[in-house]
């Protein structure tokens, strides 16, 4: 890369709206907890704006997840209200212009771009010099790092035009999402398998896209389908569980060597448990990067400086690395001597 911003979170606008579980599970509050951060973290930032998203339910499975969202709200009501006919309204969600946000971020920061890095894990150099702890953020490529860690890759593609007329942010979501902000707007996303190489944009995907926004029908449909329209295509890293990798990077082979124990503890560990020292993981976020971020950020940054994580025991568990490679082994059968 030559730049910040040209891979998948590179798409002319992103949308950041919470995926709330009905019922009090560690994940429910995990994915709170996260959207909650973000929401900080971005506030003031160049490139973000705060909108009211429109999410109406894309199934009969999905509304009923929404009745019970709704019969014991996560969040209070200046965040989330009910919508007459069904759905949810997000009050606070946010659409980011990561063309403005990210160079923002990296203000002030010491950064190389289109080097290929030379990592050396055990001794924590890149290109030979020393550091205290490497974060490894390779997206989708962390599959070829680590292949224990069970990352998949999915193809996206979003599309938009530019209009003649500006716009406030609004957005709506029913599977697919509608953006409008400025004079850009932006619909979509695909999901699918991604065979590897450059993403590249189909036909075949803006149709996907088109036939999710008639169904949407945002005020500007029409205007879309008159108008230009270009096509982005990136790939998103998923995990089994749609959880994020955050945390040490594990050692799979010190795993291995201790499997009777793990059996006798019932494939139980800690979160920082079979780690390599001052290695760690932030990666796997599907689709959903600007809203992981900020909360993976405050894990590391409290993991690489010794300083209590801001988040529960069972948050940790849930995202961390290890989590993966011990399933891994776990599916392997044990080898006899």
């Amino acid at each position: 890369m030559s730049g910040p911003a040209e891979g998948t979170s590179g798409n002319p606008l992103a949308l950041v709206m919470p995926r709330l579980d009905a019922g009090d599970t560690a994940q429910a509050r995990l994915l709170i907890d996260a959207y909650l951060a973000a929401q900080a973290f971005y506030a003031g930032l160049p490139g973000a704006s705060e909108t009211e998203t429109v999410h109406r339910p894309r199934d009969e499975q999905e509304a009923t997840r929404f009745q019970s969202v709704l019969a014991d709200p996560p969040l209070s009501l200046d965040q989330l209200e009910a919508l007459r006919g069904g759905g949810l309204l997000h009050k606070k969600s946010l659409i980011l212009q990561p063309e403005l946000l990210v160079p923002a971020l990296l203000k002030g920061q010491d950064v190389e771009w289109g080097a290929t890095p030379q990592i050396d894990l055990e001794a924590r150099t890149v290109n030979g010099r020393a550091y205290d702890a490497i974060i490894l953020a390779a997206g989708w490529q962390l599959s070829a790092l680590a292949p224990e860690l069970g990352i998949t890759h999915r193809l996206g593609q979003v599309d938009w035009i530019e209009s003649a007329i500006t716009a406030p942010p609004s957005a709506t979501a029913q599977g697919h999402y509608a953006i409008a902000h400025q004079k850009l707007r932006l619909w979509g996303a695909t999901f699918a398998d991604h065979a590897g190489g450059s993403p590249q944009t189909s036909d075949m995907a803006r149709e996907q896209n088109q036939t999710g926004l008639d169904a949407l029908s945002p005020y500007w449909v029409r205007e879309a389908s008159k108008s230009s329209v270009q096509s982005r295509a990136g790939v998103r890293a998923t995990t089994a569980d749609r959880l994020p990798l955050i945390g040490g990077w594990p050692d799979p082979e010190a795993m291995r060597l201790d499997r009777s124990r793990l059996e006798r503890a019932q494939w139980k560990i800690a979160p920082d448990a079979y780690n390599q020292s001052g290695v760690y993981i932030a990666g796997g976020y599907g689709s959903r990067g600007f809203t992981w971020a900020p909360w993976a950020a405050s894990i590391l940054t409290a993991s690489v400086f010794g300083d209590p994580a801001p988040a529960r025991a069972e948050a940790l568990s849930a995202v961390a690395p290890n989590r993966q490679a011990l399933r891994r082994l776990k599916r392997q059968p044990t080898r006899k001597t």
